[in-house]
């Protein structure tokens, strides 16, 4: 059964993946309250007071390192197969509209284009999952009536994924087309599929994900030494609070771009969760799905991202997709 398409925003909201590190480090802020107020006055009896009181908590530290530090690698290794396509992509299927004398795509000739790629066997980057794989999908689809309204539409999700050549398509139109030139191609019919990890769509999560590991491993290594003398704990707690602090705004810039979010006038997404033959599903759907967007909608462009079960589920919540 063809799952059907949905005319939605994306964005605009926290991700869940952020959301829980947030909510990890706000403990680890807790923890590191909780260590300050136990030292309080602690000087005059230092080596049974450390002993006794900062040795657990500084335990209760590690241990939510540790667990930021299993989120921030399942994270980082997200990825998906992705394919982009827009007017201007060699083997699109568009044609030369003299109206407006640029590249015309209507949703339809996009979408069997996307179709057809998965049974490309000459581009070695397509999502080859088997009918009994666990997989899921997931299509933005950016279609307007008009080049006026298309190109902002396209600058948005250009920026929205991080997509290099979405953004410049949009600045493209926006110039009326000039400039236009199609990608090389290879042997495999274009486009092509090629792999994207989570942190290349967003990379201000990605910066985030990285200042987090290192503030983490450093946290764990100078936590080794703090419990032996007050002034190494005095150390270690200073060290943590600028770390806590760097990363709690590098989320925060990550949480920012999100919000930005896609308007859902004009953007159609597509979204197979994962499941057992989810490959079949997805393919099927792209041509059959109801609510499609029309051909009325004469310009258009899609970014296409295909993954295993982890990685769609860490999609599904980043864009909350239910």
């Amino acid at each position: 059964m063809p799952v059907s398409w949905t005319k939605r925003s994306l964005g605009g909201a926290a991700p869940q993946a952020i959301s829980s590190l947030m909510t990890i480090t706000g403990s680890l802020s807790s923890s590191m309250g909780s260590i300050f107020d136990t030292t309080a006055g602690a000087l005059d009896t230092a080596k049974g007071f450390i002993a006794g009181k900062v040795d657990p908590a500084l335990i209760g530290v590690q241990t939510l390192c540790d667990e930021i530090l299993t989120e921030i690698n399942d994270l980082k290794n997200t990825g998906f197969h992705t394919m982009v396509i827009h007017p201007y992509t060699e083997g699109s299927g568009a044609s030369y509209d003299r109206v407006t004398g640029l590249m015309s795509l209507p949703p339809s000739v996009l979408l069997n284009v996307l179709r057809t790629s998965f049974d490309d066997r000459g581009d070695v980057g397509r999502p080859d999952f088997s009918s009994s794989a666990i997989c899921g999908g997931f299509i933005d689809v950016v279609a307007a009536p008009d080049p006026a309204t298309f190109a902002p539409l396209l600058a948005a999700i250009g920026n929205f994924f991080n997509l290099l050549t979405l953004q410049n398509a949009a600045k493209l139109i926006a110039e009326n087309g000039v400039g236009a030139s199609g990608a090389l191609g290879g042997r495999s019919i274009l486009p092509d599929w090629e792999f994207c990890g989570v942190t290349d769509l967003f990379p201000a999560f990605g910066d985030a994900l990285d200042v987090a590991e290192e503030s983490m491993l450093a946290i764990k290594d100078s936590g080794t030494s703090a419990a032996k003398s007050i002034e190494n704990l005095v150390v270690f707690l200073e060290a943590l609070k600028a770390n806590l602090l760097k990363i709690n705004q590098k989320l925060q810039a990550s949480v920012d771009k999100f919000t930005q979010g896609i308007a859902g006038t004009g953007n159609y997404t597509l979204w197979v969760p994962p499941n057992q033959g989810g490959i079949d599903e997805l393919k099927t759907s792209i041509v059959l799905g109801e609510n499609c967007p029309p051909d009325t909608l004469g310009f258009c462009a899609c970014v296409a991202m295909v993954a295993g079960s982890a990685s769609m589920e860490v999609l599904g919540e980043f864009l909350d997709l239910g």
